[in-house]
């Protein structure tokens, strides 16, 4: 049973060990974090969102099901076109009770804790508050965790988070 797929440019890399999947993830530097349905789908492939940032796009996928190529594809082509660096598709999602404090290994609150930053305090945008809720309670003040609600262009929101000291600077080689 897969926990996470690591999407590059041109292959990805499925982890069902949770220790090969935690080493990968501090090895990437991703100041931001933002979700694939509702966030980074809203903006065409050849967009650029930030200039100089390391972006990481998340997206939870059944494991099983078609929608896991499509987002596959698309997420490298993202790559190829430089509007994003990585993606990462989870397949653990919390539901009832434990919905707003899901943290398992294969979640995208897992996910954010692992994924190392250059600098600076990394920034997640979700349009499900329930992984926003998740993010937060697990990190706390180690991550800027929002919900993008739409009423501004995707581009309008990243450039408001720029400047207030989160992790959307790039590397600094």
């Amino acid at each position: 049973m897969a926990l996470i797929e690591v999407v590059y440019a041109s292959s990805w890399v499925v982890f069902e060990a949770q220790d090969a999947a935690t080493h990968c993830l501090q090895r990437l530097r991703c100041g931001l974090r933002l979700d694939y349905h509702g966030v980074l789908d809203t903006v065409s492939p050849g967009t650029c969102l930030v200039s100089g940032a390391s972006i990481c796009a998340l997206s939870y996928v059944g494991e099983q099901s078609l929608m896991r190529s499509v987002v596959r594809r698309d997420l490298m082509t993202r790559i190829q076109s430089g509007q994003i660096d990585i993606g990462i598709l989870v397949f653990r999602r919390g539901f009832g009770v434990e919905r707003n404090r899901f943290s398992v290994a294969g979640s995208k609150a897992w996910v954010n804790a692992w994924l190392g930053v250059w600098s600076g305090v990394p920034v997640y945008l979700d349009d499900s508050m329930d992984h926003v809720r998740s993010v937060r309670w697990l990190m706390g003040d180690s991550v800027v965790a929002m919900r993008y609600l739409k009423r501004d262009t995707l581009v309008e929101q990243l450039q408001s988070l720029r400047t207030n000291g989160t992790g959307l600077h790039g590397n600094p080689d």
